[in-house]
């Protein structure tokens, strides 16, 4: 931990070769945020070595780094330079990560089970996913849940909670929910069809991103 302390006051310096150098002997001690952080430098570079940057996040990802292990699903699944698409493997890496405490993970393997995209559809364990995101505050999350609930696919149809929830997903950060519901405040409890689909597309799998740090908390 002390190698990678350091190395995070160089890189804060802007001294990325001594930062390099710690990290490595850090992720040498399989510290993954060591591994993870040498990945992202090796992003920032003019001519980044891709399979590298994949070695790297692997490595950080079989340490028990959660946040690479979401990055490394997001890529498996969007599919990135150097890396063959794997929707299968990205949905077990999503689960891996959500297991490891990673609530952005948590969310988007919820839309894997939701769509089935890699796993066989599961509304029930996709509406649980998100129950458990939302209530970690996670604002996606909750959008998400409140258009499973619109259009009842996981029981029946409930309007009055999926406004309630998206009134979660405002307060917690969605901007567009939070148009929504100005809408819905508006013009009473009907709600914009086409909205409601946009907003769950933008909080889907492909779209959530994460937040890199390069000390460890």
């Amino acid at each position: 931990r002390a190698c990678h302390n350091l190395a995070a006051i160089y890189q804060s310096r802007d001294d990325n070769i001594s930062a390099q150098k710690f990290y490595e002997l850090g992720c040498e001690a399989k510290l993954p945020f060591s591994c993870h952080n040498l990945a992202i430098l090796e992003q920032k570079k003019p001519t980044p070595d891709n399979a590298k940057t994949i070695e790297y996040f692997k490595k950080a990802c079989d340490y028990d780094g959660a946040s690479s292990c979401h990055l490394l699903a997001l890529a498996y699944i969007n599919g990135a330079p150097g890396l063959q698409n794997d929707e299968k493997k990205g949905a077990n890496l999503l689960k891996k990560a959500c297991d490891l405490g990673f609530i952005p993970a948590c969310n988007d393997y919820g839309e894997t089970l939701r769509f089935g995209t890699g796993v066989k559809k599961d509304p029930q364990s996709a509406a649980q996913l998100f129950k458990k995101a939302c209530d970690a505050k996670f604002a996606p999350a909750c959008g998400n849940l409140a258009f499973m609930h619109f259009y009842g696919e996981n029981g029946a149809k409930d309007e009055k909670k999926a406004v309630e929830l998206l009134r979660k997903s405002c307060k917690f950060g969605s901007e567009k929910a939070c148009e929504i519901i100005e809408r819905v405040d508006e013009n009473g409890t009907k709600t914009d069809k086409n909205s409601q689909s946009n907003e769950s597309n933008q909080t889907a799998v492909l779209g959530t991103k994460d937040q890199n740090q390069t000390t460890q908390k």
